[in-house]
């Protein structure tokens, strides 16, 4: 009999002693768990954070881009507006989910980013909003569109409406936003391709601009043939246009602007050079002025 007891009272002593070695060896995972989840947690809000800056660095370089693109261009524009105007085409391209490229370069075209700018039909503001769209907009007076801030939101929220009409095809919403006009079109993708060369040349670090330079000299090496070197001579030549007289494809100015890291797209200075790669070329006749001259009516 004692002998049974002793053996219970061994039993319920391996018992118990296995439950506390359970109880502790799960309670060290439990540790374990949720040391690997804070830590876990605490690697994915840094990771969140981290990410919210670079957005902000990105937004804030955005910014500066389009204020330094409008006050380089359109020298009447003063410093306070530019800056104004940036921070607006950021917030109404964000709400309506249009490329904020695509704003600037309507606003260049509509206005030379002038507030006070009218149209002869009406249009009034930034973008050149008509008065039509008053009730639409909630605004009571077509004197609102000359505000920074009211005219972007309103001409970007007119180009997102179009933009859902045409199943985000840009060529037909911009065509549609004029009224229909298909030089007008070709004017606002010239003045993004405009927009989209200055933001990459200004971004340009020393390095890479010598990095350019060799890219450059190595294509050039490579062209058969000496290179054909274009010089401008008259005002209002553009890349698109020289591309589009000397290579037949408006589009080709990406690849000439290339070859040609220190000139500006737009206004470009009498007398610059302009390299050409030759078997991209289906004319060498010069640029005659009257082309231009047509383009750009």
């Amino acid at each position: 009999m004692a002998s049974i007891k002793m053996w219970l009272l061994i039993s319920l002593c391996g018992i118990v002693l296995g439950l506390a070695l359970f109880i502790g060896y799960k309670s060290d995972k439990q540790k374990e768990f949720m040391a690997t989840k804070i830590e876990t947690t605490t690697n994915e809000n840094t990771k969140l954070i981290n990410r919210i800056k670079e957005l902000e660095a990105v937004r804030t370089k955005s910014e500066l881009d389009i204020q330094e693109y409008i006050l380089t261009y359109y020298k009447t524009v003063a410093p306070t507006v530019a800056e104004t105007i940036a921070k607006n085409i950021l917030v109404a391209s964000a709400k309506h989910d249009v490329p904020f490229v695509t704003v600037v370069a309507v606003m260049q075209v509509e206005s030379q980013f002038n507030p006070a700018a009218r149209s002869s039909k009406g249009a009034r503001g930034l973008m050149q909003v008509m008065p039509l769209w008053m009730n639409e907009l909630n605004l009571k007076s077509k004197y609102d569109f000359h505000n920074i801030q009211i005219g972007i939101n309103s001409g970007t929220y007119i180009l997102r409406k179009y933009l859902d009409q045409t199943k985000n095809n840009m060529e037909q919403a911009l065509f549609k936003y004029v009224g229909g006009d298909n030089l007008y079109v070709k004017k606002v993708y010239e003045a993004m391709g405009n927009f989209v060369v200055y933001r990459s040349f200004a971004n340009m670090t020393v390095n890479e601009e010598v990095k350019e330079v060799e890219v450059k000299d190595f294509n050039v090496q490579k062209t058969e043939g000496a290179p054909f070197v274009h010089t401008v001579t008259h005002r209002g030549e553009t890349l698109s246009l020289i591309a589009k007289w000397y290579t037949g494809k408006v589009g080709n100015w990406k690849i000439i602007a290339q070859l040609n890291a220190n000139i500006i797209p737009e206004r470009m200075p009498i007398g610059a050079k302009i390299t050409i790669p030759r078997d991209m070329m289906s004319r060498t006749t010069k640029l005659m002025k009257e082309y231009i001259t047509e383009e750009q009516s």
